[in-house]
């Protein structure tokens, strides 16, 4: 009787969406083309039913595109003052070095603008963990002068480490892997994180004894991409 009731209660937006879907298809077929409609409507019954084709719709019904936090994510922010400024106070994770068991492995190869945002974030959301930096031969003269200078300033939570040669992002990260016995967090270089990020990784891989590995989900990471697997999801309206 409940779920009779709940889908009676869930009629009305059923209804508003099927009327809205015919508008969607058209848009995806004059934005995206012949190829695009197919890719984005194949299965469409099986998605139709599952619920997942409604989020797909209202996300491109309503995509806008999404604006960064400038003090974060912004292009004219000079960042090297910033991170020189939290390295030079020796800013430590709050646990004492004995108690920290997570390592953040950075594999750097060029991208020098990613590079210091994401370096940025990690020192100023930085609590439990240890910074492991390890450039992989950046041809970038500005990203290897950087490291360079940072390396100056390495303490019991920031290391950098440059390989003699180029391994590659797989063999850079297994050395990065090797350097150390606690939990790791691999993490690109082109990512940003958020306050309370590596605690809230932890507290989902310790949350179980078979957990091995813990990967968030996101929009656009390939294998971890959803709704949609291997592709670059728009965000649904409203998350």
């Amino acid at each position: 009787m409940t779920r009779f009731v709940g889908i009676l209660g869930a009629l009305p937006r059923i209804i508003r969406y099927i009327l809205r879907l015919p508008f969607g298809a058209l848009r995806v077929f004059f934005t995206q083309g012949r190829t695009g409609f197919i890719r984005s409507f194949r299965n469409w019954w099986h998605r139709l039913a599952s619920g997942q084709l409604r989020y797909e719709i209202a996300a491109l019904i309503s995509a806008k595109p999404v604006v960064h936090d400038e003090a974060i994510f912004g292009g004219k922010v000079d960042y090297v003052p910033k991170l020189m400024t939290m390295l030079e106070s020796r800013r430590q994770p709050s646990a004492s070095v004995d108690n920290i068991s997570l390592d953040v492995i950075v594999p750097v190869y060029n991208a020098y603008g990613d590079v210091v945002r994401c370096l940025y974030s990690l020192l100023k959301y930085q609590d439990i963990y240890r910074i492991i930096l390890l450039d992989d031969c950046s041809t970038d003269t500005r990203v290897k002068d950087l490291l360079q200078t940072l390396g100056k300033h390495q303490n019991t939570g920031f290391t950098v480490e440059a390989n003699s040669r180029n391994l590659g992002y797989l063999r850079t990260a297994n050395k990065g892997m090797r350097m150390t016995r606690s939990d790791v967090i691999l993490l690109n270089s082109d990512t940003v994180v958020t306050a309370g990020w590596a605690r809230k990784m932890r507290a989902c891989a310790h949350s179980d004894d078979r957990i091995g590995t813990v990967t968030p989900f996101t929009n656009n990471g390939r294998m971890c991409s959803v709704p949609n697997f291997l592709r670059d999801n728009e965000i649904p309206k409203g998350f």
